[in-house]
């Protein structure tokens, strides 16, 4: 019964303060199991979630390697569900595009016999996002529509990941599945709110209202960097320079913060992405 008081007050603790306060929570609960004698992989499996948006990347890949093997050697699907997409977006985030494909894929499987959110709305988000990266929009949507289609009726979780999933509707080119989401009530909690603006900043960038957009960016990075989600809030950077850019304004002030953030999570996808936007920019003008 404690165990689960730990658990739940953490996660809606991380959902309304932030990832901090969310992570000593969980902590505490790991460690009340471990004195107790009781397994404290899901303790642990939530705090890979708060330290996720803390950016303590290579802390959480050592804990989801672990958690992944006693998921694997238990049969405990839907524990292996929750922690391998995790894994598999710092993988992507990364570079390491094949590591995350294998998690992406084991995570599409493991869903299909789960009907719990936090596991199917990470999951599909990270397959989204792998089919995207290698290319496969038509893929991207699929996975995107499901996700959409299966967590009807489930506003408090549907919008877990929903900035992410934008942008991976945006590359693909297809923003209905995003915008059915965001159609629906969110959570009125910090988390929640930032997730919407940042999908809404997206998804009027895509729309290529470019002013609108940069407002929406400019709030989300604001968004995050107050909740203490470090990869949202490169890309909220990331996305106010761009749309700096398109409107002939100089997003370098924004471009720098992004690109600091990215190299302290070892993001070089994204570090990628950038010299690319910005070398085609340098370009284009000379």
């Amino acid at each position: 019964m404690a165990m689960a008081v730990f658990v739940n007050f953490g996660y809606w603790t991380w959902w309304v303060e932030g990832p901090a306060s969310g992570a000593e929570l969980f902590g505490q609960g790991v460690e009340y199991s471990k004195r107790r004698g009781i397994p404290p992989d899901w303790a642990e499996t939530e705090l890979t979630w708060a330290l996720l948006d803390l950016g303590e990347w290579d802390d959480v890949l050592a804990r989801a390697d672990r958690l992944v093997e006693g998921a694997r050697e238990f049969e405990w699907v839907v524990l292996e569900a929750m922690v391998r997409p995790t894994r598999g977006r710092i993988l992507l985030a990364r570079g390491q595009l094949e590591d995350a494909r294998a998690d992406a894929d084991a995570s599409v499987a493991l869903v299909q016999t789960t009907d719990i959110p936090q596991s199917i709305v990470p999951s599909l988000t990270l397959a989204a996002g792998v089919a995207g990266a290698s290319g496969n929009r038509s893929r991207a949507v699929d996975l995107l529509s499901e996700l959409e289609q299966r967590t009807r009726g489930r506003s408090r979780s549907r919008g877990i990941e929903v900035a992410e999933a934008a942008r991976i509707a945006a590359a693909a080119g297809e923003l209905e599945p995003v915008e059915r989401i965001l159609a629906d009530p969110f959570p009125p909690v910090q988390r929640a709110n930032a997730q919407r603006l940042a999908a809404r900043a997206v998804l009027t960038e895509a729309s290529e209202a470019f002013d609108d957009a940069l407002a929406l960016h400019t709030e989300a990075a604001q968004a995050w960097r107050a909740f203490g989600h470090v990869y949202e809030h490169a890309h909220a950077h990331a996305g106010a320079g761009r749309c700096a850019l398109a409107l002939g304004r100089d997003g370098g002030a924004d471009f720098a913060e992004a690109r600091r953030l990215f190299e302290k999570l070892g993001a070089k996808r994204h570090l990628v992405e950038l010299d690319e936007l910005l070398g085609g920019k340098a370009a284009a003008a000379s």
